[in-house]
């Protein structure tokens, strides 16, 4: 199995193993969310794939949104790299219910990802988008911790206090 979108094309064959698909026009959703962006969110994981991707995806299907989410990771750009960008910012939702079934549902409600690393104007041009409605984050400590157990600085909290905002390099100042 290959999570893409050409894959998807194939829908008898991901229906057959079980799996929920999107009930909208991907494409246009797509189209929608990067000409008009209403939502940016901030850190990548899990807690965002398991409960807001998951929840846009419930309103994308209901057609309640017409939009999908714009997703950023500023503490860990790999998850970026290996995770959404090779399968087209496509995931997969899996709910283990109480009787041992599962749900399988593949998500479509993320349309782009982005790195803070390397995409800080794309970031700067979505945050200042008249579109944009909402900016969310799911960050822990990693992201918003500014000093080590001993009170120091952590030393990318550090170089943004002595170099200012013009290339931030810890997680708090790239959102600042």
């Amino acid at each position: 199995m290959k999570l893409t979108l050409n894959a998807l094309q194939n829908k008898a064959w991901w229906q057959e193993h079980g799996y929920e698909l999107p009930l909208y026009d991907i494409p246009r959703v797509r189209a929608a969310t990067l000409a008009t962006p209403r939502w940016l969110h901030l850190g990548a994981g899990n807690i965002f794939r398991a409960f807001l991707a998951h929840a846009q995806q419930r309103l994308l299907n209901q057609r309640d949104a017409e939009s999908g989410i714009i997703v950023a990771e500023g503490f860990d750009p790999e998850i970026i790299e290996k995770a959404y960008r090779p399968c087209d910012n496509l995931s997969i939702f899996v709910r283990l219910k109480g009787d041992r079934t599962l749900d399988k549902i593949v998500l479509a409600s993320v349309v782009e990802s982005l790195t803070m690393r390397d995409d800080f104007e794309r970031l700067r041009d979505i945050a200042a988008a008249p579109s944009l409605q909402m900016i969310s984050l799911t960050i822990t400590e990693k992201g918003y911790a500014i000093k080590d157990r001993d009170g120091a600085y952590y030393p990318a909290v550090a170089a943004d206090f002595k170099d200012g905002t013009a290339r931030p390099q810890s997680y708090i100042g790239n959102i600042v």
